[in-house]
């Protein structure tokens, strides 16, 4: 428990989110702590709407269509200051996994955090039978790494991507049936897409 959170899978997602295509804006001098996420798969944004309504209660969640960049959830500055603290942002210099998650004992609370870092920043290639996470918060990454590892599905190493427009990048892969059936049934996705482009990936290793 934190206060009078309980550690829950909800939690973990928002968590998870906040730590991938979200953050917390912060300006110290007022005392601001603006949390927010942003997307353009409506059933993520959706299920970060609800999670945060589940934690916190009925809550005032701020929302903004964009054209070209995501739509926007920002969230109040007091529920920005928990995550702000839950997230240990005082304590490292950049996004890491935080204690609370990294000392979870519960499996589904793992999963649940890393499925919404794989909603966000996870991609698939089909025809190359991978699926991969890429950051170019190397230490985030490695703290990731060392989660999947730990329900039990083996990654390749860190590589690094390098761009000639954009910032180097960090990724790992997963490869092999196994794995990669392990990673649907402990990991998945809710990201529509993504969910039916890792169907088609293990339906590819049957017909072969």
């Amino acid at each position: 428990r934190f206060g009078n959170l309980t550690l829950s899978e909800s939690l973990a997602r928002v968590l998870g989110h906040i730590l991938g295509d979200g953050g917390v804006h912060i300006i110290k001098n007022e005392g601001k702590y603006r949390a927010f996420y942003v997307n353009n798969e409506d059933i993520l944004l959706d299920s970060f709407k609800e999670d945060i309504n589940k934690i916190f209660g009925e809550n005032r969640i701020y929302f903004r269509r964009r054209e070209n960049h995501g739509d926007e959830i920002w969230l109040s500055s007091t529920i920005g200051f928990i995550l702000y603290n839950l997230l240990e942002y005082p304590k490292f210099t950049e996004k890491r996994v935080p204690s609370i998650i990294t000392g979870a004992k519960n499996q589904s609370i793992i999963s649940s955090f890393l499925q919404a870092l794989y909603d966000d920043e996870g991609f698939l290639y089909p025809k190359k039978h991978m699926v991969v996470i890429s950051l170019a918060n190397q230490n985030l990454l490695k703290d990731i790494r060392k989660l999947v590892l730990g329900l039990g599905i083996n990654t390749n190493r860190i590589l690094i991507h390098n761009s000639k427009n954009r910032t180097k990048m960090y990724y790992f892969s997963i490869t092999g049936r196994d794995n990669i059936t392990k990673f649907k049934e402990d990991i998945g996705f809710k990201h529509p897409i993504k969910m039916n482009k890792l169907n088609q990936l293990i339906n590819n290793y049957r017909v072969r």
